[in-house]
């Protein structure tokens, strides 16, 4: 079963006169090597969704179906992909809900496709390291605070924003991909273009499960002016960094004034805060690196479906069952080699 990603709540900022503590207290000069992997510019401008196709050619089979028998595995599927359905771990006694429809069963090395034309936001291998990934197959829980739900192993994924033609927002996940992923951070996508591979079981390559596809569709964009994308920790208290304005190149971004730092530090890596008067800006690539604001966690299970789509229902309404997007590149089952 797949299991929902931690959100990372608290960032280190270097200041030059009050100290700021990471969540887990520790404290250390900023790192200033640069990101692989995160484009230098956020792009804004991509074309918009106006055609869509399933993420695998047997979606919409597969989400009606009760059972079947994929090379020689037979798959009880659940309803609707599982889409809002019941797991079995819990947070404070209540069942977490599944947000996405898992399909693709046993089809290791099928090409999957982007549903739609738009941006890929994220797109990441295994989420825990060497020694973690060695003493943990995937198939126990995942490791859990006190209120927290518990980790997600998701091996390769890739997150895709896209932008309706009303101007609406929306993200799509294809989680437990093969490690041959074919698209990187920035890239603009289109309806129906290969962007990875059905994972084969592995805790380094699919989080460790049966292979499948987790697909989900998330309201919205990762980047909202006005949302809060971090909290800081200065001296003990919390505070939020909220987004004013993204450009290309750079992000507004509001501070307390507590913070007189010069960088801002996530994941072991600094970003440089630069101030025009009264105004701050960050690096808009440091929107790359977050993956996930709090709040819009990219996650496989949790309390609610809120902002989260079924994504049956979501693909039938834009037209995917009837009149889909052509699959662009190789066809299902010419690259069937484990990954």
């Amino acid at each position: 079963m797949k299991r929902p990603i931690a959100a990372v709540a608290v960032i280190t900022v270097a200041l030059s006169g009050p100290t700021v503590a990471a969540e887990d207290g520790s404290r250390g000069p900023p790192d200033v090597r640069l990101e692989p992997g995160v484009p230098a510019r956020y792009l804004l401008d991509y074309p918009p969704a106006e055609r869509f196709c399933p993420p695998v050619p047997s979606f919409f089979f597969e989400v009606v179906r009760t059972f079947e028998v994929i090379r020689g595995h037979r798959v009880t599927h659940q309803p609707n992909g599982g889409y809002g359905l019941p797991v079995k771990q819990k947070v404070d006694g209540k069942h977490l809900l599944h947000l996405g429809a898992d399909v693709g069963w046993y089809r290791v090395g099928d090409p999957v496709y982007a549903v739609a034309a738009g941006v890929v936001r994220a797109s990441d291998g295994p989420s825990l390291n060497a020694d973690e990934q060695a003493s943990d197959t995937g198939d126990r829980a995942g490791r859990r605070g006190s209120s927290g739900p518990p980790k997600m192993q998701w091996g390769n994924i890739v997150t895709i924003e896209h932008r309706l033609p009303g101007g609406e927002y929306f993200t799509t996940v294809y989680g437990h991909l093969g490690s041959d992923r074919l698209v990187e951070a920035g890239d603009v996508v289109e309806a129906g273009q290969p962007i990875g591979t059905i994972g084969r079981k592995h805790p380094r390559i699919n989080g460790g499960f049966d292979p499948h596809v987790h697909f989900a569709v998330r309201q919205g964009r990762l980047a909202e002016p006005g949302c809060t994308l971090m909290i800081l920790r200065v001296d003990g208290r919390t505070h939020s960094l909220k987004l004013v304005a993204v450009e290309k190149d750079e992000m507004e971004v509001e501070l307390p004034a507590e913070v007189s730092g010069t960088s801002v530090t996530w994941d072991g890596r600094a970003y440089p805060l630069t101030r025009r008067g009264d105004v701050c800006f960050l690096p808009a690539r440091l929107l790359c690196a977050v993956k996930s604001r709090p709040g819009f966690e990219i996650v496989g299970y949790g309390l609610s479906t809120e902002d989260w789509a079924d994504p049956v229902a979501f693909l039938r309404r834009h037209g995917a069952d009837r009149n889909p997007a052509p699959f662009r590149g190789p066809e299902p089952g010419h690259a069937a080699r484990k990954r």
